[in-house]
């Protein structure tokens, strides 16, 4: 796997999951550490992605923006 299929896949999963952590994703496609949190650098030019630090609730997050119709 490239790393543009490699980033494809985790715009996929953070859309599909609520969060993933780094090594998660570091497991997912057997590579680094570093080389997700460089994926998810040049991601996050793009993308509305976060992390949080935490046991519990820790991880990579990508917002969700929801669009509210007017009704006139």
């Amino acid at each position: 796997m490239n790393v543009y299929e490699r980033r494809g896949r985790i715009i996929k999963i953070l859309s599909e999951m609520r969060h993933v952590t780094v090594n998660e994703l570091a497991k997912e496609f057997g590579v680094s550490y570093r080389t997700i949190t460089r994926d998810l650098e040049f991601l996050s030019e793009y993308l509305p992605i976060y992390t949080v630090q935490g046991r519990t609730v820790g991880g990579i997050y990508l917002c969700k923006n929801k669009k509210t119709e007017n009704s006139n």
